[in-house]
């Protein structure tokens, strides 16, 4: 009131009008609340668990819509830890779709999630490159009812070591490697008419790259048939040899033209073509494709940073000085056929030992299980490497179908 006037002041007007304010912004949020529009009962849950196993990271979602009446759309993301990287997403359930893989997140959107709905859980699975460590974690906008509310949540990865990636031999010059990741490489699959071989091409199920290191049946051997079977991609030494399998029936798209000096990547793993003093004949020459063009070998580097140079059938060469310095194979596979010199696979190491001292294992291929008579034998080029190179080097009998690991 004003002093004597019997009229109220503006100052009790104000807070009159303060409280009033109060009162309706009051009614708005319970009113809200009780639709689902605020408070904690309309909020999502998020929950994940994660878990390292074999050469992936798993992990699983779950979102939970808790609230008796609300609809909601999401937009879910999730990232995996540090040291590994997206593979696929596997398990999404009705009504969410998989966007893809957005900056390093996978994503998915979910339209109408249902009152007292849940979705999930969607698995995620990340091929392991290195060691990952650290947390993983999912970010969850809940676009209705509450537009701009967030949850995240996140789980942390007990640091793994990613299986060590291994060789087998399978007979004369046919190799596998399976990497760390679980990539499969195959070095000159000869298997058909090959008397040594352990296994059959039906048992060959799985292959990423599959690599011929020149034209000849005992080199690029079955290489047509398992491309076609497991859709590969195809490395033969010489452009010309590419050719010659696209003429042959390989799909263009699975076939890599190369030559020489040639380096092709496939994730972390890298595949150098070197050269090769060896022909390339084609065991079914055509017009356009008379010849394989030049024979090569391969250095192969694998996630973990070990080198397997395969030599193919080549003859000693100076060229292996500077591979030996450039790459430096960790493991030397190299040719000992029937009439090889000794003395010319005992140059093969001390060449490719140049600026390398870390190449102490070698393997011998184009091999026989029993070698014929007069043939030269492993324990002639172990005798022959003794002699000229001036370190223990470990020649490796491999057993057919029994891996090795591949680590330093």
């Amino acid at each position: 009131m004003e002093p004597g006037s019997g009229k109220p002041s503006w100052r009790s007007g104000r807070v009159l009008a303060a409280a009033l304010v109060l009162l309706l912004l009051a009614v708005i949020v319970l009113a809200l609340a009780t639709a689902g529009g605020v408070g904690a009962a309309a909020s999502p849950l998020l929950q994940m668990t994660g878990r390292v196993s074999d050469n992936q990271v798993v992990y699983d979602i779950t979102l939970t819509n808790p609230d008796p009446e609300a609809i909601g759309n999401v937009f879910l993301a999730a990232k995996v830890p540090e040291g590994a990287s997206f593979d696929r997403a596997t398990a999404t359930p009705a009504g969410a779709s998989f966007v893809g893989i957005q900056d390093g997140n996978a994503v998915w959107l979910a339209r109408e999630v249902p009152a007292n709905g849940r979705l999930g859980p969607f698995s995620f699975r990340a091929s392991i490159t290195r060691r990952p460590t650290g947390p993983a974690w999912a970010f969850l906008h809940w676009m209705a009812p509450q537009e701009g509310t967030t949850v995240s949540q996140s789980v942390t990865f007990d640091r793994a070591q990613a299986p060590a990636p291994t060789l087998e031999w399978f007979g004369w010059s046919h190799f596998r490697i399976t990497t760390a990741s679980g990539m499969v490489i195959l070095i000159n699959p000869f298997i058909t008419n090959n008397p040594d071989s352990s296994i059959g091409v039906e048992d060959i199920t799985k292959a990423d790259v599959i690599l011929a290191a020149d034209g000849h049946g005992d080199e690029q051997g079955d290489t047509i048939a398992l491309a076609q079977k497991t859709g590969a991609k195809v490395i033969g030494a010489g452009f010309e040899l590419g050719s010659w399998f696209i003429q042959q029936g390989i799909p263009s798209s699975q076939v890599i033209r190369t030559n020489p000096g040639d380096r092709h990547r496939f994730g972390d793993v890298t595949v150098r073509i070197t050269g090769s003093v060896h022909g390339s004949g084609l065991p079914r020459p055509t017009i356009e494709n008379p010849y394989g063009g030049p024979a090569g070998g391969f250095m192969i580097t694998l996630e973990n940073g070990f080198t397997v140079y395969f030599a193919g059938s080549t003859a000693a060469t100076m060229d292996m000085q500077l591979w030996g310095s450039t790459f430096k194979p960790d493991l030397a596979i190299l040719p000992l056929n029937n009439t090889r010199e000794p003395l010319d696979v005992a140059q093969m190491v001390r060449l490719l030992r140049t600026g390398n001292p870390g190449l102490t294992r070698v393997i011998p291929h184009h091999q026989r299980l029993q070698p014929p008579p007069g043939a030269t034998t492993i324990a002639e080029m172990e005798d022959a490497i003794a002699q000229m190179v001036n370190v223990p080097i470990t020649v490796m009998r491999l057993e057919r179908g029994s891996p090795i690991t591949l680590t330093r």
